[in-house]
């Protein structure tokens, strides 16, 4: 076994690529994230929500996306998910200029958190 571990873990992600298998991504573990945790909704309409199936959804359209096989873990630090009781729409929120309106629109800026181009970011969020 190579004593480095980024070799390592590029022999893994090597191996599953090849296999076709998911790459599990804990986003809770990229340290810049820019997510704030002050940034929850202030209205009594939200309500807090479990963040798995969200990130299974997320999971679905960043890998359709990007072209990848990818399963997020969880969501970036002070990242959370809520859902409108009346509606039923689910936001992600954490961002200090608004919300994610969806899955789809979340997965870029994930794209530019994975990346570390948070400062070249042009998600609709970021622009």
């Amino acid at each position: 076994m190579d004593p480095n571990p980024l070799s390592q873990a590029a022999a893994i992600i090597a191996t599953k690529v090849a296999n076709k298998e998911p790459i599990e991504v804990p986003l809770h573990c990229i340290y810049w994230s820019d997510g704030h945790e002050h940034r929850i909704p202030k209205t009594a309409n939200l309500e807090k929500q479990d963040p798995s199936s969200y990130l299974e959804t997320l999971s679905k359209k960043y890998s359709e996306l990007y072209k990848v096989n990818l399963k997020f873990t969880s969501l970036p630090r002070n990242y959370t998910v809520w859902r409108a009781v009346e509606g039923g729409h689910v936001y992600v929120h954490g961002h200090l200029r608004g919300r994610f309106r969806s899955a789809e629109r979340f997965c870029y800026h994930v794209w530019s958190l994975l990346n570390n181009e948070l400062e070249n970011c042009n998600c609709e969020v970021c622009s």
